[in-house]
């Protein structure tokens, strides 16, 4: 799963520390390097970007590339830390922090913490004072400025950086859709199954809830009877949990729906940056025009959840209602975190990250798809989605979800069912199985325990 480039990386870093190229030494050409280690200039030059990304070198203008002139004694200090590799060794199950297959996001230890660290640093250094005020309830400008340039090119999302509220992750969008939209009487269509947290959050606010059925085409659009005061929250890029993408004619006609009842969709737009054959998908905000459509995405499965920044983008006439609500609740997310982020994309890194990510995740999809068919066809059928970071996979029969659990546990897996996030008729039941945090050796081993486990029952 590593990068060509990683070994070359790895040579010259320890090249480095081992002082064979001593402080202020001038490095080799890429040319040079190129010929003397078989491989391409290309290679060359991405293992210089991320030793200089770290720190190890420096380029100068006209004369080469340079060993910095490290402080005495911080080599010894270098060395003594672990390696700051983007891709670490394969880990152990009992190294991660969850347990397969709970569908539980991006794999944070892939993630280049020491290049965001060194960011977070410099935007301490580098932010005006009067940032660390009260900012813009909407969050930092240059973070909205990214992030437009980001959906617009990879989500096809409509947006200006005015339209984008800043958020402390998705949830708290949806909470604020539900404060200012949903009120005693409000009809909140909700696919079903759904993403309980949402639903949970509407029920709250003593919504109408109407529960939709899903099929492979996504969310039946046409069981919607909208009212005058009406909403629906959807995941149409990739159904939570069932993993399905919404038709284009259902797009379509729910944005005619929106459009002619007043009807405002709420997208979420959670996981659909991973999509594993061709460019993501274009969102429903982007495919038609007319509708009042909130977008809702979130960095928490392309950074790390930890961050906690989600985003929204609003129809213009709605901003002034959610800066007021915003202003109620929290007033403004953290800005450090904010400003961390926006450097993070404006510097190239995200992309280089999602293109790594994007391979490790489709190894680790791919992987489990077919050790299931291989050792667990008996007792499921998976689907193999094009996109998100985690599969459905059916029952071929009821079985008691009780002994699974109890059986599972003493392996030390995790089980999530399908029908956990139905409301009312179970129309299909199975696991949603993650994928993203487990390497391909903990899939391998858990498929097979998951199938002797069926086996015993």
């Amino acid at each position: 799963m590593s990068r060509k480039y990683m070994v070359i990386y790895k040579q010259l870093r320890k090249s480095i520390l081992d002082e064979s190229y001593s402080r202020g030494m001038r490095l080799p050409s890429s040319r040079i390097l190129a010929e003397q280690l078989g491989v391409s200039r290309n290679t060359i030059l991405e293992a210089f970007a991320h030793l200089d990304a770290e720190g190890y070198i420096e380029s100068r203008r006209g004369s080469g590339v340079y060993v910095k002139s490290f402080p005495n004694g911080y080599l010894d200090l270098l060395k003594s830390k672990k390696s700051g590799d983007v891709v670490p060794p394969e880990r152990s199950p009992e190294e991660n922090l969850l347990r397969p297959f709970h569908p539980a996001g991006p794999d944070v230890s892939l993630f280049p913490f020491q290049i965001f660290s060194r960011i977070t640093a410099r935007c301490y250094r580098e932010l005006r004072s009067g940032n660390y005020y009260y900012e813009d309830s909407l969050g930092y400008r240059p973070l909205r400025e990214a992030l437009a340039a980001y959906l617009t090119l990879k989500r096809q999302v409509n947006c200006t950086a005015e339209q984008i509220m800043i958020v402390n992750g998705s949830q708290e969008a949806i909470f604020i859709c539900a404060e200012i939209f949903v009120h005693a009487g409000t009809r909140v269509f909700l696919e079903n199954p759904s993403y309980k947290l949402a639903r949970f959050v509407f029920e709250n606010k003593k919504g109408e809830i109407h529960f939709i059925p899903v099929d492979h085409e996504g969310m039946q659009v046409d069981k919607i009877i909208p009212s005058e005061s009406s909403l629906t929250y959807i995941t149409p890029s990739h159904q939570f949990p069932l993993g399905h993408t919404m038709s284009i004619e259902r797009r379509l006609k729910l944005l005619e729906i929106s459009r002619q009842k007043k009807l405002l969709v709420i997208e979420d737009d959670y996981d659909s940056d991973f999509r594993y054959t061709g460019e993501p998908l274009a969102s429903l905000q982007g495919t038609g025009s007319g509708g009042k459509v909130i977008y809702i995405g979130t960095l928490s499965k392309i950074l790390f959840p930890a961050i906690r920044i989600g985003f929204c983008v609003l129809p213009p006439e709605y901003i002034g209602k959610f800066l007021e609500k915003r202003k109620l609740i929290n007033r403004q997310p953290a800005i450090i975190n904010q400003a961390a982020a926006a450097c993070f994309i404006e510097k190239g890194y995200l992309y280089r990250h999602l293109k790594q990510m994007h391979r490790v995740y489709k190894i680790r999809k791919d992987y489990l798809f077919y050790a299931t068919q291989k050792h667990l066809s008996d007792f499921l059928v998976i689907e193999n989605s094009d996109s998100g970071l985690h599969l459905a996979a059916r029952f071929r029969k009821p079985y008691d979800k009780k002994i699974l659990i109890q059986k599972a546990k003493i392996k030390k897996i995790d089980l999530v069912f399908i029908s956990d996030y139905y409301h009312g008729t179970i129309s299909i039941d199975g696991l949603v199985m993650g994928f993203s945090t487990y390497d391909t050796k903990i899939i391998e081993k858990t498929v097979r325990n998951l199938a002797e486990i069926f086996k015993e029952i």
